[in-house]
């Protein structure tokens, strides 16, 4: 990096600060747009949980945002993107910057939109905190004879699976209300005659009585219906005349016990009608809402990489273009135990809880028009702007190498298979932690964790290529140990009971993921670093990693865990996915001769000697592919 030759002929010292600040800025851009991301996908589940959606339309929302960004991406990239980025490279961004926060300023108000729509129901505002222990409902079943099922369902999570509670016993006895009280301090309804209650009916009355008052507590009460008493019977009276009274009581019972639960379930029957009636909109409203302002805002995921990437072909300095990924995990990590954090310990004094992820969203982006707008990486207006990529039809005719090597079709299939499980997690983490009883701040610990793993590979390739001599497996087995590492880190995941030891596979799991990128992009670089390919791996492999995989899983996850009981199931399906990926690699590794033996250097040369300039490119072209071929 200090050598001359580097920086055209200049010296290190002309050109260090040119290189210096423009990094530093692509770092912290890096840090502040992975952030955002971090602080709102992530949560975002429970959110749309809270909305009423199923995890089957949730499932189809990230999906959908998946596959808008890989087609918009595309788009950019196009002959018309090219010459709109180029023209208006600052106004695009800024364009972006300001869609994405119109995005999250419609979603933070779709809650108190459905609140007015709801009829203003009671306790509604507490029903959008985060906490489950907001307030629970009430649901109570089951025969007035036979075992009552009282289930507990949480406000503040609807879609968690409810708890159900038994109660194996009679039902008290539901007389008409009178100011006389029983000795255990119930309200009893007095007899017609003057009665004394055997023992067997004292017994079952402290009992029932007993079981009977938390349902009480829950039903309206200003129904004047909802007594408990007890009758007894008349010692002087015949035998058969008790029982002819005992069966005229029991259908009173029954009747009222009617009564009793129509009371109890009324309002909350009609609440849930009126609630059903607008899952449909909200559900074609947020997809509107996430699908539009992807689309508007995916210049934002790529035109500043393309911006870096031509700049740094400027001043020839191209191999310092994964310098600001690592800051990227980084602000990933730190901004989603923050947003976790405010959204824990801030619900009870500002408003729902899962605002905040919308809020902090915004202000990442408020934060990002500032080196936009003051410190552009390009000084000149004509030399910057998106670099020329074409994926109209030059870029695919120009790597149709590709499809002549089966291996790097596999590379390529296995990095859309691992990114396809990453956002199978990324969709399920939120609700699996919070169904084991944790907190979003567990959540954002969680999600910290995978970063900073991910952060972690290039440091522990580095240790590793220090301790084994430089002597490193081949690319296909150094992905398929990655995936191997990656569905054992995610089946001990869903076998976790406590959501404080989730952190510690994901922390794994993301230093899998990052190996599995780590082996694959220098194969990808083989085929996409000739002059006439001005792509790089990175964008390359992003195509693959976070559109076309997370499209497929991210659509079917929601119909595969459609409650959150099913979610560890979900991730022991897709980690037996990685699991077998990675030992049919390795088996195909051990029949098969290495990717470096298959590669046609003729045929590829042939294929860009029409685009070359000079014969000296050529030579340099070829020297490229050997020197990658031994690698």
């Amino acid at each position: 990096m200090a050598s001359s030759s580097i920086w055209l002929g200049t010296s290190s010292s002309d050109r260090q600060p040119n290189i210096r600040w423009p990094m530093i800025v692509a770092s912290l851009y890096a840090m502040l747009r992975k952030g955002a991301a971090a602080s709102l996908f992530p949560f975002l589940t429970l959110f749309l949980s809270q909305l009423g959606l199923s995890l089957g339309q949730i499932g189809l929302v990230f999906g959908a945002r998946a596959l808008v960004w890989t087609a918009a991406s595309l788009v950019l990239s196009h002959e018309v993107g090219r010459r709109c980025s180029r023209r208006f490279p600052r106004s695009l961004l800024c364009f972006s910057v300001l869609i994405s926060i119109a995005m999250a300023a419609i979603l933070s108000l779709a809650p108190f939109a459905i609140e007015a729509a709801s009829d203003n129901v009671p306790n509604r505002t507490r029903s959008w905190c985060a906490r489950p222990a907001g307030y629970w409902e009430a649901d109570v079943s089951g025969d007035w004879m036979n075992n009552v099922r009282v289930t507990l369902k949480s406000s503040a999570y609807p879609l968690l699976t409810p708890t159900q509670i038994s109660v194996s016993s009679a039902l008290p006895l539901i007389g008409k209300p009178s100011s006389s009280r029983h000795k255990d301090g119930m309200k009893v309804a007095p007899s017609s005659a003057a009665t004394k209650t055997t023992d067997e009916e004292k017994s079952d009355g402290k009992k029932v009585s007993t079981l009977m008052s938390p349902l009480i507590s829950t039903a309206d009460p200003s129904n004047s219906l909802i007594q408990v008493g007890g009758t007894g019977g008349n010692e002087n009276a015949t035998e058969s005349d008790n029982r002819s009274k005992i069966r005229k009581r029991r259908k009173r019972r029954k009747k009222r016990w009617r009564m009793f639960s129509q009371v109890l379930n009324s309002n909350k029957a009609d609440e849930r009608g009126r609630w059903q009636g607008l899952h449909l909109y909200v559900f074609l409203a947020v997809l509107g809402v996430l699908l539009i302002g992807q689309t508007l805002a995916t210049p934002l995921d790529t035109a500043a990489d393309n911006m870096l990437h031509e700049y740094l072909q400027m001043q020839d300095a191209t191999e310092r273009l994964h310098e600001p990924r690592p800051w990227g995990f980084l602000g990933a990590a730190v901004a989603s135990v923050i947003s976790g954090i405010m959204a824990d310990y801030g619900c009870l004094s500002f408003g729902p809880a899962l605002l905040f992820h919308l809020y902090n969203y915004i202000g990442f982006h408020l934060i990002i028009i500032l080196p936009i707008l003051f410190y552009p990486l390009a000084k000149d207006p004509q030399q910057s702007g998106i670099v020329g990529l074409s994926f109209g039809g030059q870029f695919f005719k120009s790597n149709r190498v590709l499809a002549w090597d089966k291996w790097a079709i596999a590379m390529m299939v296995s990095l859309a298979v691992s990114g396809g499980v990453t956002a199978v997690v990324e969709t399920l983490l939120a609700w699996h932690i919070v169904s084991l009883g944790g907190s979003e701040t567990a959540v954002g610990v969680a999600i910290a964790a995978g970063s900073l793993g991910e952060m972690s590979a290039p440091l522990l390739l580095r240790i590793s290529s220090l301790c084994l001599s430089h002597r490193h497996p081949s690319a296909p087995i150094r992905v398929a140990l990655s995936l191997l590492l990656q569905g054992s880190a995610l089946l001990a995941s869903s076998l976790l009971p406590w959501p404080w030891t989730l952190p510690l596979a994901l922390l794994v799991y993301g230093v899998s993921v990052a190996l599995a990128r780590r082996a694959v992009e220098p194969q990808v670089e083989t085929y996409t670093s000739a002059p006439s390919r001005e792509l790089p791996a990175s964008m390359f492999l992003e195509m693959v990693s976070k559109g076309m995989g997370p499209a497929v899983s991210a659509s079917l996850v929601g119909f595969l865990a459609s409650s959150p009981s099913n979610v560890p199931i979900a991730f022991q399906l897709f980690a037996g996915i990685l699991i077998a990926a990675g030992v049919s690699i390795i088996a195909a590794t051990l029949l098969c001769p290495p990717i470096s033996q298959n590669l046609n250097y003729s045929r590829l040369l042939a294929d860009d000697s029409d685009n070359l300039d000079s014969e000296e490119e050529l030579k340099d072209w070829l020297v490229q592919a050997l020197r990658h071929s031994k690698e």
